[in-house]
């Protein structure tokens, strides 16, 4: 055992011989010096945190990485195994770059160690790190589309925020940043349903969403979900049905829509000798669908003034000549063609005229239901366009459809035409006598006189056939096949 003092040398060694006698030697014997351990940074992932451990004069070093809030042990819980806070033990010889996996994203940490010797222990050494913040991100999927609104599937990841915007196809898309600011907002932190309602039927568009990461510092955008609506289900029309501007019709009273039109007869009337193959749309092609007829809302007449200053309504049927040669249109009041009896009155006019017109030596009446109205109130593409009435169908009009004084009828003309009161002109009022497109060749084959139908309610007895020369002022009300 060493004692204190003593002096260990080699045999080879000069040995100095203290003076005076008993004296200690002034220099202290060396000492160990007290550990010490630092902490640098390294890379943050988004589950993981690394370190540079640097000890000196260590005989043991440990580490432990603790949330930020956490209590953090003592140097000497630390590097005690049994203390129930004991680190991973280090090298303590040298420097040396550690990895701590496992940990929760975004979120606050703090790394410890503590060094020891002979001595005693170090300082804990803390060192503040947070680990990475995951990108965001945010996917769509489409669930359905109906005719007027879509339901889709947004799903974010770590995201703080998330919101979409829907536009039509053809939009200029929008930036990210624009789609959390101003889109409508979305759970940012669970996969949901959402639905985009007061849509066009058969339109594309285009919905982007966009997510904001955890940190609220970058947005990114889904990858697009082109959607086209659905064709809205075609419902059969039924009588009294509004028929509006762009082609379709309902029982009840669309208020966004306007209304062109009232339906008095549903499906190709071919028990009135009526025939599908005879229409064509009002471009020309063939008519693949037919539902059936609908006269106009208001009258397409004009007002004059006469030579007596008196403002009258009404347009003549053609100019007054009884040796002209037929227009070629039916002569029976049992049919429903309005429309042939109208193609055939304007080819009849331009080759006998070299043009159609509303001038009264041509064929007003004609004119005014076709062109003329026209003008005032455009028909729907996929209609037949306007046409001057048979004489039958004004009839049919007034026996069937128009009063529902048998009560076997959901919806009638004149229920229609008091809803919407001011937007439309009844048929049924005074001095209402209409020309038909049904043209008379008497016994003599004298052909200046055509039918009318009186809708006049101060006629003893309306809703009767008749007819008049040619060059007589009457009414006007157009008609469509759709």
């Amino acid at each position: 055992m060493a004692l204190a003092g003593a002096i260990f040398t080699s045999c080879n060694e000069k040995v100095d011989t203290p003076t005076g006698g008993g004296e200690k030697d002034p220099t202290p014997a060396p000492t160990e010096q007290a550990p010490t351990v630092s902490l640098t940074a390294g890379e943050a992932t988004t589950e993981s945190l690394s370190f540079v451990l640097t000890p000196e004069h260590a005989v043991s070093v440990r580490y432990a990485v603790y949330e930020a809030d956490a209590t953090l042990p003592t140097a000497e819980q630390l590097l005690t195994p049994a203390s129930g806070m004991a680190g991973t033990p280090a090298d303590a010889t040298t420097a040396d770059t550690y990895v701590v996996s496992g940990l929760k994203y975004a979120t606050a940490y703090t790394v410890v160690a503590a060094a020891s010797n002979s001595v005693g222990y170090s300082d804990l050494m803390t060192l503040s790190m947070k680990t990475a913040t995951p990108a965001a991100g945010v996917s769509l999927s489409l669930v359905e589309a109906e005719p007027e609104s879509v339901v889709f599937t947004l799903a974010p990841s770590y995201a703080s925020k998330a919101a979409y915007v829907v536009v039509e196809a053809g939009a200029q898309a929008p930036e990210a940043s624009y789609v959390i600011e101003n889109g409508v907002q979305a759970d940012a932190a669970a996969s949901a349903e959402y639905t985009v309602a007061d849509l066009t039927p058969e339109t594309s568009y285009v919905i982007y969403a966009a997510a904001l990461d955890l940190d609220g510092a970058n947005a990114v955008l889904a990858e697009p979900l082109a959607v086209t609506t659905a064709a809205r289900p075609v419902v059969a029309p039924a009588i009294g049905d509004f028929y509006y501007s762009d082609g379709t019709w309902s029982t009840e009273l669309d208020p966004a829509k306007t209304p062109i039109a009232i339906v008095f007869y549903t499906g190709i009337a071919t028990e009135f000798l009526d025939n599908k193959a005879y229409y064509k749309t009002k471009d020309g092609s063939k008519m693949e669908d037919f539902h059936g007829y609908a006269i106009a809302l208001r009258d397409a007449d004009p007002e004059s003034e006469n030579q007596y200053g008196v403002i009258e309504d009404g347009a003549w049927w053609s100019f007054w000549d009884g040796n002209a040669a037929p227009t070629g249109v039916s002569v029976e009041v049992d049919d429903f063609l309005g429309y042939t009896n109208t193609v055939a009155i304007q080819s009849h006019c331009i080759t006998l005229k070299k043009e159609f017109s509303a001038s009264e030596d041509s064929y007003p009446a004609a004119y005014y239901a076709t062109r003329g109205y026209e003008e005032v109130c455009p028909a729907p593409a996929q209609s037949s366009g306007w046409f001057l009435p048979s004489a039958y169908q004004l009839k049919y009009i007034w026996d069937q459809v128009y009063f529902n004084n048998s009560g076997n009828l959901k919806g009638w003309l004149e229920n229609s035409f008091n809803i919407l009161a001011d937007q439309a002109t009844p048929l049924y009022r005074d001095d209402a006598e209409y020309w038909s497109s049904t043209e008379v060749i008497d016994s003599s084959a004298h052909t200046y006189r055509a039918y009318y139908v009186s809708f006049d309610q101060r006629q003893f007895q309306a809703g009767f056939v008749a007819w008049y020369n040619k060059n007589y002022l009457m009414d006007v009300r157009s008609i469509l096949a759709f």
